[in-house]
């Protein structure tokens, strides 16, 4: 390739060369033919029967789980290699959504990379304990405990020990920070699943909207492209405005796998369900 470039060089300071431009445009097209792997792209009729395995591999090799909620699940599903993102109001449940598929995923064995904006290990933790034991957080917090809140966070404490799970305190994120994580959680513990909780503005971008809006893309399509590439469940979350739509990013909406929002039920759709 370097010898080829050289040869273009010299073409553009040879005065008695005719059509130089062509005969660089030809020079660059043998390279890329040369070097290029288009070679091994094929015609689809050679590739129905391989791609119908993988489809039923799929099928057969638990690629999908399902949500702790079952109206949820007649719409989407986890599914390896596909980003689900949830998106709220503030104070509306997104971190509470994000924990339940962390214990849906633990409960499966699967191994997860919880990536946290919000809070450091020992307030994750103390988070976890609260919602595998039912013991009220405050409570946890202050030590106003029970000798049955004591029981059962030692069975929270022995669910936790029992499951591979790694929590990453992340302020801000970088999309490549986040892809060297999860590349680098892969080749340590084998991670099969990603969770962001959750995607939010970084503060070098929040005074620019068009910027912003980049940014936040950018990192959904990073959760996704990691998803397809190391092959594992992804999850997120991210802020949702009060008119009911992604706050500061139609990108998000672009880049991920399924948008699903979540909202509080109104007195009356609480009478109406029965709770």
């Amino acid at each position: 390739m370097y010898l080829k470039l050289k040869q273009c060089e010299r073409l553009c300071f040879e005065e008695d060369e005719v059509e130089v431009q062509q005969k660089i445009v030809d020079e660059i097209d043998s390279v890329i033919n040369d070097f290029s792997t288009m070679e091994n792209i094929k015609i689809m009729s050679d590739l129905v029967d391989g791609l119908w395995e993988e489809v039923e591999n799929v099928q057969t090799n638990g690629n999908f789980l399902d949500f702790k909620f079952p109206e949820l699940n007649e719409f989407v599903r986890m599914s390896k290699q596909e980003t689900v993102i949830f998106y709220a109001r503030a104070k509306a449940g997104k971190s509470i959504m994000m924990t339940n598929c962390l214990k849906t995923l633990l409960d499966n064995d699967e191994i997860v990379l919880y990536v946290d904006t919000e809070i450091s290990d020992r307030q994750f933790f103390m988070r976890m304990v609260a919602h595998l034991s039912q013991v009220r957080y405050r409570d946890i917090e202050t030590g106003n405990l029970t000798e049955s809140d004591k029981e059962k966070i030692a069975e929270a404490r022995k669910y936790m020990k029992s499951k591979k799970f790694i929590h990453v305190y992340m302020p801000v994120i970088e999309d490549s920070t986040l892809k060297t994580l999860a590349y680098r959680m892969k080749n340590k513990y084998g991670i099969t699943a990603m969770i962001v909780d959750y995607i939010k503005s970084n503060t070098k971008h929040a005074l620019e909207a068009y910027a912003n809006s980049a940014y936040l893309g950018k990192i959904t399509d990073t959760i996704k492209g990691v998803s397809g590439k190391l092959d594992i469940y992804t999850l997120a979350c991210v802020q949702g405005n009060k008119d009911g739509s992604v706050a500061m990013s139609a990108n998000i909406e672009r880049n991920c796998s399924a948008l699903i929002h979540l909202d509080r039920k109104t007195e009356k759709e609480i009478a109406s369900d029965g709770g």
